[in-house]
């Protein structure tokens, strides 16, 4: 049985340019969605405020290895919306896809399910983050447009409050060390922590002083 609940809370999104969401399907690929076959758009959330830079490093080298010159517009958006699936490394097999495959560099598997996904009566979904280990990120199908952050939408399936929070912010001094980046030798810690023990993946916080 699917894991199917409502969210109600702040996601954060992190962009080059200035338009955080897609009212218009996507132009490149992610990792849940196929530009060849997903004819509504996605959008890609992250639930810990430093998740948006993570992504940024995942695929970085450089800018792991100088998280300080490569900068990110990073927003925050209010998001209440039904039916989300919730899915942990725990319930993967039973949500139809391997747990390996929410976290791996390749793509194909992940795109495939979100497909048969977006055939059922969801939102969006809910899985761990392949870039910060410990943390979700949040997927949702379909068109979304930004107002204003203490705006109240008529229609919350549609319109999100969002503001910005940082533009042309850089990473945490420490975040570097704590992402898991595109192939890497090791297995995804958290992965690592559901093979070998069954248990959630705790990770510890960066000083956020600096």
């Amino acid at each position: 049985m699917l894991n199917v609940s409502p969210f109600d809370g702040v996601v954060f999104r992190g962009i080059s340019g200035v338009r955080p969401l897609w009212p218009t399907p996507n132009t490149y690929p992610g990792r849940f969605h196929d530009t060849g076959t997903a004819r509504v758009p996605t959008q890609y959330f992250c639930l810990h405020s430093m998740g948006p830079l993570s992504e940024l490093l995942r695929s970085d080298p450089y800018a792991r290895r100088h998280p300080s010159s490569v900068m990110r517009n990073v927003f925050a958006l209010r998001l209440r919306v039904d039916d989300i699936l919730h899915v942990t490394f725990a319930t993967a097999n039973s949500a139809g896809i391997s747990p390996d495959a929410l976290v791996d560099d390749d793509w194909t598997r992940c795109q495939t399910w979100a497909a048969k996904i977006r055939g059922m009566a969801v939102a969006g979904l809910r899985v761990p983050s392949a870039a910060l280990p410990g943390t979700e990120n949040l997927i949702l199908f379909g068109a979304r447009y930004p107002i204003g952050f203490n705006s109240t939408p008529r229609r919350p399936e549609m319109y999100l409050p969002c503001s910005v929070v940082s533009l042309g912010g850089y990473s945490h001094a420490e975040l570097a060390s704590a992402v898991h980046p595109r192939g890497a030798s090791t297995l995804h810690p958290a992965l690592s922590s559901h093979l070998a023990a069954g248990s959630p993946y705790t990770w510890t916080q960066a000083n956020p002083s600096g």
